[in-house]
């Protein structure tokens, strides 16, 4: 349990994509506000320019390894906030897949807002999001000091997944789409 949990966690990459260096810095800001940080993705880039970054608080906050499977299911039930951040925030509906796994598998998922998740799954119910770095600081404090709503708004969202947002349940709208286009010709 102690390898696996954090009061907040992140899963994703850090590389040098420019979609990818503006997490680092939110990441910074939740460790200097005093949040015990753990995150899991492939490595930071070994190079020149990233040893500062490596050998810092975040380097020293990484996990270890790229976690999937069981691994990511503990990680995402033992962490009391999973952070998430998407690399393409300003187009509608660009939610990570991850969402739907973290939240199926239990974790209270806080993410930055992407127009239309609500849509999918229900801020403030099924799931928590943000605006700005500042915003992020003030709920991350907020939620860590109220369990019992953390944990109701986590299992309102695990409900929501697992009735709405499963393989089978994308495979039946799927076919009635198929279905529709089918009979219109």
């Amino acid at each position: 349990m102690k390898f696996f949990s954090s009061d907040v966690t992140f899963v994703g990459n850090l590389g040098s994509k420019s979609q990818y260096i503006t997490r680092r810095g939110a990441l910074e800001r939740v460790i200097n506000s005093g949040f015990k940080l753990k995150w899991w993705g492939p490595r930071i880039p070994r190079k020149f320019s990233t040893i500062p970054l490596i050998l810092g608080k975040l380097g020293r906050s990484y996990g270890g390894r790229f976690i999937w499977g069981k691994e990511y299911a503990k990680v995402a039930k033992l962490s009391k906030i999973f952070l998430a951040f998407d690399s393409m925030p300003h187009v509608r509906k660009s939610m990570s897949a991850r969402m739907y796994t973290a939240v199926g598998c239990g974790a209270f998922y806080m993410c930055q807002h992407v127009e239309g998740i609500e849509e999918t799954l229900e801020p403030g119910k099924e799931i928590v999001t943000f605006r700005s770095e500042d915003e992020m600081i003030d709920m991350i404090k907020y939620y860590l000091n109220n369990d019992g709503l953390r944990m109701k708004i986590a299992k309102a969202g695990r409900e929501r997944v697992l009735k709405d947002h499963t393989y089978e349940v994308r495979m039946r709208q799927m076919m009635d789409i198929i279905n529709k286009q089918l009979l219109s010709m």
